[in-house]
């Protein structure tokens, strides 16, 4: 029987090599910054509030939003007090903070872009059941973990009659955020121009929990 000759059998692995994957780092979608946007200036930090540290990206900037729907007094005070707190902690690191109407953003570099969406959304709502029902409605419409229910006062003994503990369950562990009632100082200092937060430390201390929580989540750390 006659045998076909084989040719010469050659392996390397070599042959079994795999392609290395070729990584990209995808920017993330930025918008110019609203055109009536204004950089807050530097503030003397309070003894009682700690220095905030430049953790936040040249690229991505933390960019929150404060949705006044149900609350537009108290979510225009909010917002205020809340840029006022990162000014006034970021200004010894070179931290800036741009406000406009409905957010602001903060970063250690330039703000002329922001990302295209908020990393925390802010609903301001007072304790009243018309104001949470509308406050409720737009938490809904947020992805999972980016909403925040602020409440402007903070009296317990109301929850079970204005039903937030149901609302409440329907946020991420710790973005439920009380607030208390402006009081005749609170009222003084805004008189004086001056921000209640940075003269009342019980109402600044709150708010700079709101804010390590935020930047937490900015972060992607647990809040």
């Amino acid at each position: 029987m006659a045998v076909q000759p084989i040719g010469k059998f050659k392996f390397s692995f070599a042959d079994l090599a795999l392609e290395a994957p070729r990584l990209q780092v995808l920017a993330p979608a930025t918008t110019d910054s609203p055109p009536q946007a204004a950089t807050l200036p530097a503030r003397i930090r309070p003894r009682w509030l700690p220095r905030l540290l430049p953790v936040f990206s040249a690229l991505e900037p933390l960019r929150v939003e404060v949705a006044g729907e149900a609350a537009s007094p108290f979510a225009a005070r909010l917002l205020r007090a809340l840029a006022a707190i990162y000014a006034a902690a970021g200004a010894e690191s070179g931290v800036k903070v741009l406000a406009w109407k409905d957010g602001f953003g903060v970063g250690g570099h330039a703000l002329d872009r922001l990302p295209a969406c908020a990393h925390a959304v802010l609903v301001a709502a007072e304790l009243e059941p018309g104001s949470l029902e509308v406050a409720g409605r737009r938490l809904r419409e947020l992805p999972p973990g980016q909403g925040w229910l602020v409440l402007h006062g903070d009296l317990r003994r109301l929850d079970a009659a204005l039903g937030l503990p149901a609302l409440a369950g329907e946020l991420a562990p710790g973005h439920l955020v009380r607030l208390p009632l402006l009081g005749p100082a609170d009222l003084r200092a805004l008189g004086r121009g001056v921000e209640p937060v940075m003269a009342r430390r019980r109402c600044g201390r709150r708010l700079w929990r709101l804010a390590v929580g935020v930047t937490r989540a900015y972060l992607g750390l647990p809040t």
